[in-house]
């Protein structure tokens, strides 16, 4: 496993700060890392000041069953008045670009500004040139709607986003709403519009039985809008009733 191998390094060499941010970034990003880091360490584990106060702090908000990620991390230092010993928010956020692989992540973010969504993976890794991006496999959006319906988009691989919030599924695209069931090969869902972007293979299959393929479908799980562009180019606007 990426974060024991990770821990191990810290206990061999107490001095290797590269091998702590690893851990502490683990931590935020991957949801089994943390009671793995707490089996193996201890605050005092950490030899950086630094470290030792955000791990102390993590396993706080574990202990208290909180989220855990960068947002709620900086909350809880405010809350300690630490935030400045650690280095600010800055660091913070910089260290879950530390963690080069990882397992069973959980990250939130917004779709259409306001909207907000999780998504998760059961690997992922960091490119340190994209230290924004996530590649992920078995990658599992859900989407939470105002009307209380919930939207789960899964697909065998895709990338996340951490800035923008974008999402790129990629390869056996799945995608419903508990009623309406979408197929592709390729949905981007992106940070600041209100549909997704659904393409290559395409195919909706409705409650009723029927279905339909196309091209390319732009479609706004809120309103139930497709817009579909078929294969001669032509553009048509359907709206899904019950």
């Amino acid at each position: 496993m990426a974060t024991k191998n990770i821990t191990d390094r810290v206990l061999r060499e107490p001095q290797s700060i590269d091998a702590e941010k690893a851990v502490l970034g683990a931590m935020l990003i991957s949801k089994d890392a943390v009671p793995r880091a707490m089996n193996i360490l201890i605050d005092n584990s950490f030899y950086d000041s630094k470290h030792q106060i955000i791990y102390k702090n993590i396993t706080e908000l574990f202990e208290k069953n909180k989220v855990i990620d960068s947002i709620s991390l900086i909350n809880n230092l405010k809350k300690h008045k630490e935030l400045e010993k650690v280095g600010g928010a800055y660091y913070i956020t910089g260290l879950s670009n530390e963690a080069p692989s990882f397992e069973n992540i959980e990250y939130r973010g917004l779709y259409d500004l306001d909207k907000t969504f999780i998504v998760k993976s059961e690997k992922a890794n960091i490119d340190n040139d994209e230290p924004d991006i996530v590649y992920m496999t078995n990658m599992h959006v859900i989407l939470y709607l105002k009307d209380g319906r919930i939207v789960n988009i899964l697909s065998n691989k895709g990338k996340y986003n951490k800035a923008s919030y974008d999402c790129f599924f990629e390869k056996n695209v799945r995608a419903t709403d508990g009623e309406t069931k979408i197929f592709s090969d390729n949905l981007d869902l992106l940070g600041n519009e209100s549909s997704v972007k659904i393409y290559n293979n395409v195919s909706i299959n409705y409650p009723t039985g029927s279905s339909l393929q196309a091209d390319k479908i732009d479609y706004d799980f809120e309103t139930k809008y497709f817009k579909i562009s078929m294969f001669d180019d032509k553009t048509v606007k359907i709206k899904v009733t019950k």
